[in-house]
This record gives structure tokens, sequence and C-alpha cells, in this order.
């Protein structure tokens, strides 16, 4: 008996050939879906690109005095027919918090009806700023906002001849305003204030006395202040400098003095 030891060629069975071509058809079928979604996504883009139902049909602006509607939809950059999703709400806010009337701005948009809502909130001037015989317009806190168009609002801030730094006149005023505060809750009336130059400043107050001081104002100060017009009762135009921390300097037309 002679065996034959050669290799023999084995078929693949049935069961590997139908696991393949179940594999394949899986596969196919996988990509026909995928084509078949993303189709479907595009047809979609360009329904929603091009449909009218997403063309901003009402744009509503509400909180707004001194910023005028025309000049909020120029920051805005938006206007009746323009296609809601295109418009970037994240800049649009950006380019409404560069205007100096604006202190916050909430945009809201609903697609159906498509339709915009804005709402700001403006601050509100409570000084004037007159700075080279013109008139500005300054928050409680000291931010200057824009020129006055008549007339003056609350405690007038004037800038003398000889004050040059206007980089840091802002931060001047919010001093002298947070020193009228003080003044105030000592129960001072106040009239005006100024600006000097080297960035000094006065306050003068509703009985005729300037406090002249430079830097912050300290409670300290102005108690020194109360007790040196008790005991002294200066007259309508003396200045009290409060430069220094222990003692008052008094000035006027006639005559120069100290009170330690």
């Amino acid at each position: 008996m002679v065996e034959d030891y050669r290799k023999r060629r084995k078929s693949p069975s049935k069961k590997k050939k139908v696991s393949r071509i179940n594999r394949v058809l899986g596969i196919t079928k996988r990509m026909v879906l995928g084509i078949s979604l993303g189709m479907i996504v595009l047809c979609g883009v360009f329904y929603v690109s091009n449909s009218n139902i997403f063309l901003v049909s009402r744009i509503d602006i509400q909180g707004n005095y001194q910023v005028s509607q025309d000049d909020c939809l120029v920051l805005l950059d938006l206007e009746k027919g323009d296609h809601i999703l295109s418009w970037n709400i994240r800049k649009a806010r950006n380019r409404l918090m560069e205007n100096p009337w604006i202190k916050e701005a909430n945009i809201s948009r609903r697609l159906l009806p498509a339709s915009v809502r804005i709402s700001i909130q403006e601050y509100i001037p409570e000084l004037t700023l007159i700075l080279e015989d013109k008139q500005y317009l300054v928050t409680a806190k000291g931010k200057i906002l824009a020129r006055s168009k008549g007339g003056t609002t609350g405690l007038v801030i004037r800038v003398r001849d000889g004050y040059r730094d206007n980089d840091a006149l802002e931060e001047i005023i919010k001093k002298e305003i947070r020193a009228a505060d003080m003044i105030r809750k000592k129960g001072l009336g106040i009239e005006e204030m100024a600006i000097l130059a080297g960035g000094r400043m006065e306050i003068m107050l509703d009985n005729g006395v300037h406090l002249a001081f430079l830097e912050d104002m300290t409670s300290e100060k102005i108690e020194m202040a109360l007790m040196a017009m008790e005991k002294i009762n200066p007259e309508p135009g003396c200045i009290m400098d409060l430069f220094c921390e222990d003692r008052i300097i008094l000035r006027n037309r006639r005559t120069y003095g100290s009170k330690g």
C-alpha cells in the first residue's frame, strides 16, 4: 500500500463562505446608509440655508435711550430679511458693548418665527465734566460717557488750566467722586469739584470752603477738617490743604497759616 504524502488543497467550507458574504453585505449596507444620511443632511442644510422661514421678520430693541435704534442695528449688523442662522450673536454683542453708553446687553433669538430680541441697559449720567470748555457726561462710578448735548447734570467737575495728563483723568475722577461720597456722609454739602495741575483735587463745600487733597481722601482728614471749621470758622474762599495726615494748611488771598 502506497500512501500519498502530498499536501492536499482544502476548499473553504460553506459556512465560511456564507459568513464572508454576510460580512460584505453588512459593510455595503453601512456604506449605503452612510451615503443616504449624508445626502439627507446635505439636502437639509440646503433647505435651511435657502428657506424663507429662517429670514428675520422682527427685531425688538428695548432699554435704549441714548443709543438710537439705527445705531443699535448698525452695531448688530442685522436687518429684516437676513438669515438668522448665519448671524453671529457673540460678535454682535461684543460690538454693542463697545458703545460707551451701553452697560449691559442681552440678545436672544427665535427660529420660528425668525426674530431677535435685544435688551439694553445703559449707563446713567450723574455728573458733568468740564474740560477745555467742553462738557462731558459722567457716571456715578467715574466713567466718562460722551459729550453733553446741553446743560449740566448733577455735580460739576472742572478740569483747571495746568492739568495735562488726560490718560489718568478717569482714575482721578473716581478718586474725587469717592471723596465726595465720604464728605456727604459726614453731613457736608458740596457745591462743585475741580482737578488741578499734578492731579491735585479740590472740593468746594456749600459754605464756600475748599478742601484740597492729593491721592485718596480718608475719614481722618475729613474729621480734621470738620474740627478746624468748628474752631476757626474760615471765611468763604478759604482753602484747606489736606495733603498731610496730621495737619491742615489754611490758605486764602490774604493770609497763609497752618493748623496742627
